[in-house]
């Protein structure tokens, strides 16, 4: 295939019913702004090596394989070009101007005869027409159009059949302006009040399609018209590939349609599209906006399906759009807000956002300053705000909400006023305050050190039934080492510090004796990672501790970073877990553990991955944070029941004892991060 420009790239709609093939890179550049429209591989998929003849459209036959024809079915017409300057349609229309040619046919600029209204005409090639499902397509879009009526929607004016040119027409209201795309490549990133605007205003326009029972599924920059420029006057268009619960001919079931970079999951895998598609594509396009470029969401459908297993990674988004960005962006399509409408209500009223993107991933729509020193509370309850102040990082139309509802309060909460109190919910994601906890962490440091908190484990008692320590093994070994209380020593297995032994411990020493013994051992001298942890994480290390060296191969976790800032995403890759159940936790610097679960993606050869926030307020000092990962042969009955914010201390003590009772069929690894605050 010869190469496209962007132009002709962004304006083609590909049919494919071949089983999907091995892109080649310029396929995959191609690929990447292409709207695609392919079938899913069935049992009749035609055999990609019986090659058929050359397509119509001048494509190579691989590209564009020819659909069942009917009996009779007439020849194609050799590809036809733009029409000229000039030409009139049904006597109504005349052609001023050609806007753009190409993929399935040509846009023009053009006037209404008998008005003088300019009016923009979408062609068909003739060749497409007699196509089934191209011609149908086509058919639809005008029909999907009809129905639809609102401000941000592009007019739809007629659909006409020219008898003299065999073709068929789409005359729509004509915008004298520029397709978002253009404007973000001349002008750069949108500042936040004109993307909220443009979200606002887009939203409003799916809404209303969406209460037609049309799903738009090709969310783009390029399908978004700017009237001279003006964000606030954004209008959608091309509902070339878009679906209808009314109008039914020329459907797309079992399709997929759309770019790579701006689809739903569930557009990629097979599953129902519908509206949250849209909210999923529509928050992708609202990111581009925002930072001047899309999200990398993967160019072929290989990497697009593994990019959208969790929530993207937004820390080129300005803070003040994460929330409702991360909200829209669930892959679950069950988690992202309820409806278009919804989205709309949010850009308005962000307490409408769910405190979990609110607050859970450290997104806050308040910074905090102050002296107070609070531990995380679980879901519902309130933090005393003595000594606080709030600084707004939301433009001064929007008012943050400063209150996070109760469990039971609905997820969809009417909008409040300002309160005297400030709410931190942690949930899935987890929110650490101005000090989390790191009091007596920063005594230690910089004066006498506290004496260390009890864990709650005897390591004898509880592990009673386990398998013993293999001492030949590197685990073993380092289990075994006299490195004293509350100390875990732990090979790393992957990534940029594979091979170096992390030594974790309230006091970041690094324990010289060490590699000197480990050399011994094993032939090779280590290089040691100190690992700085406060006391009241001690339990989560001594839990680790306990299932190290046993037999069982632990988790090999992956951090994306060693130190990540307020506001960040962290990943957690997961291997070597074969088909165990994995629980995943956050212990905070205060000793709370918050279960991280459900943010884990499903297994995919025997491998998860994991992404969550955390947020730190100006001023704070760094902290440490630790990602436990335990992977047993069934899921643990005391991780099910407990709740967010407990003790770690007290819950570890109570899964080492089921852990024990099951003759030890569990392992951990424990990762570690230092959050620090906001730069600036």
């Amino acid at each position: 295939m010869p190469p496209v420009s962007d132009d002709e790239d962004d304006d083609k709609t590909r049919i494919v019913s071949r089983p999907p093939v091995a892109p080649s890179a310029q396929d995959i550049a191609e690929d990447a702004e292409r709207t695609q429209f392919e079938a899913h591989p069935s049992a009749n998929t035609p055999d990609p090596n019986n090659a058929p003849p050359p397509s119509a459209s001048g494509l190579p036959a691989a590209d564009v394989p020819p659909l069942d024809p009917p009996v009779g079915v007439a020849p194609v017409k050799p590809q036809s070009t733009a029409l000229g300057i000039g030409t009139t349609i049904n006597n109504n229309y005349r052609i001023d101007q050609v806007l753009k040619s190409g993929g399935m046919g040509a846009v023009y600029r053009g006037v209404e005869i008998g008005t003088g209204d300019p009016v923009a005409i979408k062609a068909i090639l003739p060749e497409l027409a007699e196509d089934e499902k191209a011609g149908l397509m086509f058919k639809r879009e005008a029909r999907t159009l009809r129905q639809l009526a609102h401000e941000a929607i592009v007019r739809y004016y007629n659909y006409v059949h020219d008898r003299d040119l065999d073709q068929y027409f789409l005359v729509m209201e004509f915008i004298e302006g520029i397709p978002l795309s253009d404007h973000i490549k001349e002008h750069g990133a949108l500042p936040v009040p004109a993307v909220l605007t443009l979200l606002k205003r887009l939203s409003g326009g799916l809404a209303k399609a969406h209460e037609q029972g049309v799903t738009h599924r090709d969310l783009s920059p390029d399908n978004v018209m700017l009237p001279g420029g003006d964000v606030s006057q954004a209008r959608l268009i091309d509902f070339g590939i878009a679906k209808s619960t009314v109008v039914t001919e020329g459907t797309t079931h079992g399709q997929f349609a759309g770019k790579y970079k701006y689809v739903a999951p569930e557009q990629l895998g097979g599953g129902e599209v519908s509206s949250p598609a849209d909210i999923y594509g529509l928050a992708l396009l609202t990111a581009a906006a925002a930072i001047g470029t899309p999200l990398d969401m993967g160019s072929s459908i290989v990497v697009a399906v593994q990019s959208r297993l969790t929530i993207p990674d937004l820390s080129a988004v300005p803070m003040a759009l994460r929330p409702i960005l991360s909200h829209m962006l669930e892959p679950d399509e069950t988690r992202r807000p309820a409806s278009m409408e919804l989205v709309g209500r949010m850009v308005d009223h962000p307490e409408l956002i769910p405190p979990a993107y609110r607050e859970g991933m450290g997104f806050f729509p308040a910074e905090t300053t102050g002296s107070g020193q609070f531990t995380a509370p679980p879901h519902g309850l309130q933090m005393p705000t003595a000594g606080l102040t709030q600084r707004s990082i939301y433009p001064s139309t929007i008012s943050p909400q400063t209150v996070a509802p109760s469990a039971g309060a609905s997820a969809e909460p009417e909008p409040s006023g300002p309160s005297k109190a400030l709410g931190l919910l942690v949930g899935s994601f987890v929110a650490i305050s101005a000090a989390v906890g790191v009091g007596a962490w920063q005594m230690g440091m910089f004066g006498e050190a506290p004496p260390l908190p009890e864990s709650g484990i005897d390591i004898e008692a509880q592990t009673a039934g386990m398998p013993g320590r293999r001492t030949n093994t590197r685990a073993g070994f380092l289990a075994e080492f006299d490195a004293g209380r509350c100390i875990l020593l732990a090979r790393v297995p992957a990534g940029r510090n594979a091979g170096m032994i992390e030594v974790f411990s309230p006091t970041g020493e690094e324990l010289a004796g060490l590699p000197v013994a480990y050399e011994e051992k094993f032939g090779a001298r280590p290089a040691i990672l100190p690992r700085q942890i406060t006391p009241d994480q001690c339990a989560a290390l001594e839990f680790t501790h306990a299932l190290q060296g046993r037999g069982r191969e632990a988790p090999r976790i992956e951090m994306t970073r060693d130190e990540m800032i307020s506001g960040q995403a962290m990943t957690v890759r997961i291997g070597d877990i074969g088909r165990q159940a994995v629980w995943a936790a956050l212990i905070t610097p205060s000793g709370a553990l918050f279960n991280l679960t459900e943010r884990l993606s499903d297994p995919v050869g025997g491998q998860r991955s994991l992404n969550f926030g955390l947020n730190l307020a100006k001023g704070s000092e760094a902290v440490p944070q630790l990602v436990l990962i335990v992977a047993s042969d069934s899921p643990l009955a005391r991780t099910a029941t407990a709740g967010d914010g407990i003790p770690a201390a007290e819950l570890l003590a109570l899964v080492l004892e089921e852990v024990s009772n099951r003759k030890g069929a569990a392992s951990a690894s424990l990762g570690y991060v230092r959050l620090l605050p906001p730069e600036g």
